[in-house]
């Protein structure tokens, strides 16, 4: 692998040339194992850079790049993703069995790409994207560029770990045609270096939000005293409301400065946004809806909440009083039963301590509860997304039509090209097969 070197809008031209050469030898290899097999290859390179301002990638407006975007961060900030173009795109609006066709259409080009040899586990082919919640509920049109399930291999990819950041550059080789090349990415990463970075400084300010709309109070009351006669009547045992809120601005929201500023306040949070074209999605989070790492699959429930104190005796005082409510710790259990009753259908065994913890963030604290369990043969990580996508953390706990129907949010996550490969390429490297997921509400920013 070549070292290259990188500044937050720059990159070194000699190293990057060294990239493409080494990068075109790897698709004359792909082009040839492309007419061998009489299919298409995925063929991806990877270097080692020595830094990048991640978020400023959301600020560049390159054709090719800059239509679809994506961003993830996890808490602590041991390991962000930021991606940019698309090399292979899957999408489904299929009511059913999109979780199958997302995962047999990766694993297919998955199996048989060749790259970089002694890549980081994080660096490498990774697919991005999310499913929605309730596929049967229709669309508003601040959806309409988000399909029911829609996952992208970026063209280019950086990987910002706590040892330094590494580039991905990814391509699907035709058995048809001539061979490819890097010299559109490699002409992207060194336009990169021309850009002044005082224009997207520029954009850090808050947008001037000229009109606000929300849903009303008689409106917001009707649901709730409608949920809770649901609730009374025994349609559901729990719902999640939520009320959305529409902000106008006269010029674009800065993506880049959102993510800086979620990046900064929201430290125990993932945070993440995907941008397809004009429409961006973008967020935090505290929940992961799964994690898989070898046969272990990791979750956990997040469900009962109460607002941070002003001072630390009051902060104590208000964790104490959410960890012995009983409606909190009723609601609680409700979600903790639904993912063990899920993941032992998926697990030889499933692992729960006696109780929840507090979980503490900047603004709330909730109680939570960590989950463990040991996946049968053939379980994998989209299974245990379908069967737990939307956990009652957000969603009715409920099989009434009326109550299943409900408002569209979003699940979103990167997919390793190892967690859903050839079964033998991941029991050759089991500890290293690893994706996470999380839960995720929607925060659109036209």
């Amino acid at each position: 692998m070549t070292r290259v070197k990188t500044v937050i809008y720059g990159m070194n031209t000699h190293h990057l040339q060294q990239l493409l050469n080494d990068g075109n030898q790897l698709l004359e290899e792909g082009r040839r194992l492309a007419v061998r097999r009489g299919q298409a290859v995925l063929v991806s390179t990877v270097c080692r850079a020595d830094g990048a301002d991640l978020p400023s990638l959301f600020s560049y407006k390159e054709k090719g790049f800059a239509e679809n975007r994506f961003f993830w961060s996890e808490p602590g900030r041991k390991l962000t993703f930021a991606g940019l173009g698309c090399a292979y795109l899957i999408e489904s609006d299929k009511a059913s069995g999109r979780y199958q066709e997302i995962e047999r259409r990766w694993t297919e080009i998955a199996a048989g790409s060749i790259g970089s040899e002694g890549a980081p586990e994080y660096a490498g082919p990774h697919l991005f994207g999310g499913f929605s919640f309730d596929p049967l509920n229709p669309s508003s049109s601040d959806w309409r560029e988000y399909p029911s399930a829609r996952f992208v291999l970026p063209r280019i990819m950086f990987t910002q770990m706590e040892d330094g950041v590494w580039i991905t550059l990814n391509k699907i080789v035709s058995e048809h045609g001539e061979a490819p090349d890097w010299r559109e990415e490699i002409d992207f990463l060194t336009a990169c270096g021309s850009q002044d970075p005082s224009e997207e400084e520029t954009a850090d300010a808050d947008a001037d939000i000229i009109y606000k709309e929300e849903t009303s109070p008689t409106d917001w009351m009707q649901a709730v005293e409608e949920a809770a006669e649901a609730i009374r009547a025994g349609e559901m045992e729990k719902v999640v409301l939520a009320r959305s809120i529409r902000l106008y601005a006269e010029q674009d929201y800065p993506i880049a400065a959102i993510l800086r500023r979620l990046l900064h306040e929201q430290t125990n949070s993932y945070v993440f946004a995907f941008g397809y074209g004009s429409s961006c999605f973008a967020g935090a989070t505290p929940e992961r809806l799964m994690r898989s790492k070898g046969r272990e699959f990791h979750t956990l429930s997040l469900a009962g909440s109460i607002a941070r104190g002003a001072t630390e005796a009051e902060d104590q005082r208000l964790g104490e009083a959410l960890y012995h409510d009983q409606k909190n710790l009723h609601e609680h259990q409700l979600t903790v039963q639904m993912i063990v009753d899920e993941m032992e259908a998926l697990c030889e065994q499933v692992d729960v301590p006696d109780g929840p913890i507090l979980h503490k963030l900047k603004d709330i604290q909730h109680l939570l509860t960590p989950i463990t369990g040991w996946a049968r043969e053939g379980a994998t990580l989209l299974q245990a997304v379908e069967r737990l996508h939307p956990t009652p953390a957000l969603a009715p706990t409920s099989s009434s039509t009326r109550w299943s129907r409900w408002r569209r949010r979003s699940v979103s996550f990167p997919l390793p090209e190892r967690s859903v490969g050839s079964a033998s390429r991941c029991a050759q490297s089991r500890e290293r097969c690893s994706a996470e997921v999380v839960h995720s509400t929607a925060q659109r920013m036209p």
